[in-house]
């Protein structure tokens, strides 16, 4: 009885250890991506390097306005207007990204939410955007119940299912 008793102890000794440094570790990156979220900033990540990126050099990848669809589980769709950058211009400019190299980009909110796009959803002109704006105005932040300041917007998802709201790191994936 006394070896399955220290044989227990052991074992949950062991999975609080992990449980604490798993905790520490969540901690520290929640504590990165607040803080880029609070300075409207962006880490672009790719297999050699990352960048990141403020929201003047967003705009020069080619701001557009575009409309979309807004449908929540709380309300009814609605059609707004945004303006944005198409994310395949963003990858372009700032990884002149060969489309040949890569399979798919996730992109993750300061929440931890985080949606993978296919390449093909990507490269589709007109289709996938980080906005910033809807409706004349910039998104809000977090704190104030805004999706902001950046979301992405993809308009063949007729449901809005596939939106990223807090947006703070997207990353280029193999």
């Amino acid at each position: 009885m006394k070896r399955n008793n220290k044989f227990a102890i052991a074992i949950i000794l062991m999975l609080g250890a992990i449980f604490a440094a798993a905790f520490i570790m969540n901690m520290s990156q929640s504590e990165k991506r607040r803080e880029l979220l609070e300075s409207s900033k962006i880490v672009l990540r790719w297999e050699n390097g990352e960048e990141t990126l403020s929201l003047e050099d967003i705009r020069l990848a080619g701001e557009e306005t575009f409309m979309g669809t807004l449908d929540t589980s709380s309300s009814d769709p609605s059609e707004h207007q945004y303006m944005g950058v198409q994310l395949s211009s963003i990858l372009m400019i700032y990884l002149e990204a060969d489309y040949s190299e890569w399979e798919k980009v996730v992109v993750s909110g300061a929440d931890g939410f985080s949606v993978a796009y296919g390449r093909d959803e990507v490269q589709q002109s007109g289709n996938l955007y980080l906005a910033y704006m809807e409706d004349g105005e910039y998104l809000g932040d977090m704190d104030s119940g805004g999706r902001g300041p950046y979301e992405t917007i993809i308009l063949s998802d007729m449901f809005s299912n596939r939106r990223c709201k807090w947006v703070v790191e997207i990353e280029v994936q193999k």
